[in-house]
């Protein structure tokens, strides 16, 4: 099952507990189509398993976009802001979990807060050592106050 978190959280790097090491962050929002959300998702290039997002809550299936293996990305979903189908639904944020199969992580709403927008999300980190390849897991850094 989901764990709910906020936007806020990965504007400077959500991060995770023990045992996944997730590290996202939303690297980007501009502006994008009138009418429609446009989320973005890259992984970096040492992510090799699994990682997608898609929008749940919602009647509507809107597809996914994902990354996987050498495919870092970008992968892009594009949702038609209809507010009957998207001001409840939620942003799902999908990985490979237990036994190879992917799981819904993590998931935020308030998706309206993104109509007419372009949102390019990172998913720098997973589960795993604190380096990879002499790479050093990225530490999230909160945001600075009053910024």
């Amino acid at each position: 099952m989901s764990s709910w978190v906020y936007w806020e959280q990965f504007t400077w790097g959500f991060s995770t507990w023990q045992p996944w090491n997730d590290v996202i962050k939303v690297v980007d929002v501009s502006d994008g189509t009138p009418g429609t959300i446009e989320f973005i998702l890259t992984s970096a290039p040492y992510i090799w398993w699994y990682k997608g997002i898609q929008v749940v809550n919602t009647p509507v299936w809107f597809g996914t976009a994902w990354t996987n293996r050498d495919d870092h990305g970008p992968r892009s979903l594009i949702i038609p802001y209809i507010p009957v189908f998207v001001d409840n639904a939620a942003l799902e944020f999908v990985r490979t979990g237990w036994f190879g199969v992917g799981t819904g992580m993590y998931k935020v709403g308030d998706l309206p807060r993104y109509n007419g927008k372009r949102v390019t999300i990172d998913w720098r980190w997973d589960w795993g050592a604190d380096t990879i390849d002499g790479i050093t897991k990225p530490a999230p850094t909160p945001p600075v106050p009053g910024a």
